[in-house]
This record gives structure tokens, sequence and C-alpha cells, in this order.
């Protein structure tokens, strides 16, 4: 919590060091506490592609730097979840890209729903999170709805987002 030119260097060499993940996690959230500073999302972004970091230190490092929407995190998410295989991480970062409110992140969660080269998990996820927008058009969902025909699970997925929404016109979809 201290302004101090040194707070992130130290916070860095945390991280990177061969302490034990509680103290890497610790060192993440002290991180992105000082997001006003450029290394600490620097830091982040250093951790999530290291791979020798255990998941759910990494994974914690997506969620906060998910927690400071910006453009440029947005793209950086949209960069890793392409070259990610690790399906949870992959749904730390969809989760992540939820956080940003922009109708760009809104647009790579419906095609990221949409694409089939994607796994089911990791698809029914991102339809989620973009559900979850108060933005969210429902004629989207119905487009998403109509491009699944014959993917049961998908369809059922997108019956469930209709039902979380408080909208009239998701109460009628869903009653169609």
């Amino acid at each position: 919590q201290t302004h101090s030119d040194q707070v992130v260097p130290t916070l860095d060499s945390i991280l990177f060091s061969a302490g034990g993940d509680d103290i890497r996690r610790k060192a993440i959230f002290s991180l992105a506490q000082q997001m006003n500073d450029p290394r600490a999302a620097q830091a982040l972004r250093r951790a999530i592609e290291d791979d020798r970091l255990p998941a759910d230190v990494r994974g914690d490092a997506v969620f906060w730097l998910g927690n400071t929407p910006s453009n440029a995190n947005l793209d950086y998410f949209k960069t890793l979840f392409r070259k990610t295989t690790d399906r949870d991480l992959r749904s730390k970062i969809v989760q992540a890209v939820s956080n940003t409110p922009t109708p760009e992140a809104a647009a790579w969660l419906l095609d990221v729903a949409r694409d089939k080269s994607f796994d089911i998990e990791t698809r029914k996820n991102a339809l989620f999170w973009a559900g979850q927008r108060k933005s969210f058009d429902l004629a989207q969902l119905a487009n998403v709805y109509a491009q699944s025909k014959g993917d049961d699970e998908m369809q059922r997925q997108v019956l469930f987002v209709y039902s979380q929404r408080s909208e009239p016109a998701a109460v009628d979809q869903l009653m169609s």
C-alpha cells in the first residue's frame, strides 16, 4: 500500500522467486493494487505467460489484470486466448474479457461462443458471460440458438442464458 518506487520491483521479485504459491498469489494481489504503475501490469502479464508457474497462480494474474479493463488488456487477452490450450486459463480469460465494458469485448465473447473449433465448455462459458452483460442484445442470442441447430448442449446453454435475463423479451424467447 506504499507509494514507493520500490514496491513493484519488490513484488515482482517475490512473484518470480522460488517461494510458495500462497506468497506468489499474494504478490499478484498486491501488484494488482499498484496498477497505476505500468510495471505492475507487465509483471502480471509475465506471470500469466510463464508456463513454469502453477495454473492457479497464472489464473489469479488473469483475474486481477482483468479487473482493470482496458482495450490494451482486451487485445492482450484475445491474443493469449488463441495461444493457450489450458481450458481453465481460457475460462479465466473469458471471464476477464467480460469485465471489459466495450462492444468489442461483447463481440469477441459471441465469436468464441460461435466458434466450433473451441471445446463446448469454453463456448458455453463465453456465451454465459456475454449474456450477463446489461447491453447484451437478445437478438444475438436467438442467432446463436439458430446457428447451434443439432448441438443440443449449446442450445441448452442459450436457454439457460435467456433464463438469467429479466427482460420480457427473454421470457418470450423461452416460451417460443
